[in-house]
C-alpha cells in the first residue's frame, strides 16, 4: 500500500526526471525504515546509495518541543529493517551517526543528488542543507520531505527551504509535491 508521503515522493521524481538522470550517486539522510530509500533505488537506480541515520534519539533534541518520540528500541528495530533489505545491496552503503557530522565529512562534488528528510529543525536542515549542497556535482538537486511538518513552529522545512534557496545563484529550481521537495541547481 503506497502512504501519501511515497506517493508525494514518487510524484516530485516523476516531476523531476528530465532533470535527474538514473543511475547517478545519491545520499539520503533520515533514513528511518528505508521507505522513502525504496522510492528513490525504483525511481533512480544509484550506482551509489549512501544512507545516513542515527537510529538513536539525540539527548541534545529529545526534550525539544515538537520532537520525535521514538524509543532507541523501535530506532533499532528500524535500522534493523533497513539493514535486512538494502545491506546486501552492492551500491548501498549505510552510516549510522549524526547527519551534520557524516555530511561534513563526506567527498565535495561527489553527488547527484541528496534526499533529506532527517531533522526538520530549521538551524540543523540548514546545515544539511549547506553540507549537501557542497556535496553535490553541478546541476545535482536536494529533495526532501517535511513540508507540512511544524505548524507550531511556523513550519520550519518550508522556512529553510525558501531560505536555502534564497542564496543560490543562479536560482535553482524549487518544487513542491504535497510534503516533498525539491532544488534543482
Amino acid at each position: 500500500m503506497s502512504t501519501p508521503k511515497s506517493s508525494d515522493l514518487s510524484n516530485l521524481l516523476k516531476t523531476c526526471q528530465d532533470s535527474v538522470s538514473r543511475g547517478g550517486v545519491g545520499l539520503e539522510t533520515g533514513v528511518h525504515t528505508g521507505r522513502a530509500t525504496a522510492v528513490l533505488m525504483d525511481a533512480l537506480s544509484p550506482s551509489r546509495l549512501v544512507l545516513i541515520d542515527p537510529w538513536a534519539t539525540d539527548p541534545a533534541f529529545k526534550n525539544r518541543a515538537f520532537a520525535p518520540k521514538l524509543s532507541d528500541g523501535n530506532l533499532a528495530k528500524a535500522e534493523d529493517v533497513v539493514r535486512s533489505t538494502f545491506g546486501d545491496h552492492d551500491s548501498v552503503e549505510i552510516l549510522k551517526g549524526q547527519s551534520a557530522d557524516i555530511l561534513a565529512g563526506l567527498e565535495k562534488g561527489g553527488f547527484d543528488w541528496a534526499y533529506l528528510d532527517g531533522c526538520k529543525y530549521y538551524a540543523q536542515l540548514m546545515g544539511d542543507f549547506e553540507r549537501c549542497f557542497t556535496a553535490l556535482k553541478p546541476g545535482g538537486a536536494i529533495f526532501g520531505a517535511g513540508l507540512s511538518w511544524g505548524p507550531q513552529l511556523g513550519f520550519p522545512v518550508r522556512a529553510a527551504l525558501r531560505a536555502f534557496a534564497r542564496r543560490i545563484n543562479p536560482p535553482p529550481e524549487l518544487i513542491e509535491r504535497g510534503a516533498c521537495f525539491a532544488l534543482v541547481l
